[in-house]
């Protein structure tokens, strides 16, 4: 559990730490081949920008939009627990993916362009990058809803399967005692119930001894009479 910890959270500053570096060297690689301004907004039209922003801001905006997202999704969680939560990914994965494309379209709109009122959208990429965010966060729900499951398998596993540690040398013997109140309590109500016709049997099995012998001595004189 531990290694898994460290593995998800190396994975997330990892991710992170990429995504900046791509999002502020685009533009600082490409800088030979772009103007002073880069376009970085475009209308409904799509025809021509109507904003732009100098090649550092260009350059670091994204970046701190990225790291400033990825903090307060990540930061709070390396604190209270687990690190990674569905939700966590699902945020993660797509607006990294999103916010290359995005910068990737901008140097691309703004590529050996003279002034940025010369660069047009591309439309195609945006397009593009929005399934492509889209399916990401498709396939990061999938993926940690598939570890998650699996973890909880492994746990109900263990958690059905104790063990108990016995000692070489040793046996363990189990000595137990069960009781039935609602049994003892019927039980003893029908004692109570049988026992008069107990006692009452009892008494006519000794009484017919007697009734019995005197019976036959009375048959047993009038013979003698007769005789």
């Amino acid at each position: 559990m531990r290694d898994t910890t460290t593995a998800r959270r190396t994975t997330a500053a990892v991710w992170t730490a990429g995504v900046t570096a791509v999002l502020a060297g685009m533009p600082l690689l490409a800088r030979d081949r772009l103007p002073d301004r880069l376009a970085t907004h475009w209308g409904l039209s799509g025809e021509s920008p109507d904003g732009s922003m100098p090649l550092w801001a260009a350059a670091l905006v994204p970046a701190l939009i990225w790291l400033v997202t990825a903090a307060a999704v990540t930061v709070p969680l390396m604190r209270a627990g687990p690190p990674i939560h569905p939700w966590t990914t699902v945020t993660l994965l797509p607006l990294g993916i999103l916010l290359t494309g995005a910068q990737a379209a901008v140097v691309r709109a703004n590529l050996d362009r003279a002034d940025w009122h010369e660069a047009r959208q591309p439309t195609m990429w945006v397009v593009a990058i929005l399934v492509a965010a889209v399916l990401a966060g498709v396939a990061g729900w999938l993926l940690v809803s598939r570890r998650r499951g699996t973890s909880d398998d492994t746990t109900t596993s263990d958690e059905a399967a104790p063990a108990l540690d016995i000692p070489k040398g040793r046996r363990m013997v189990w000595f137990s005692r069960t009781a039935n109140p609602w049994l003892q309590l019927l039980a003893a109500a029908w004692a109570r119930r049988l026992r008069p016709l107990a006692v009452g049997a009892h008494a006519v099995a000794v009484s017919q001894p007697g009734r019995s012998a005197a019976h036959a001595s009375g048959t047993s004189d009038g013979c003698s009479a007769g005789v």
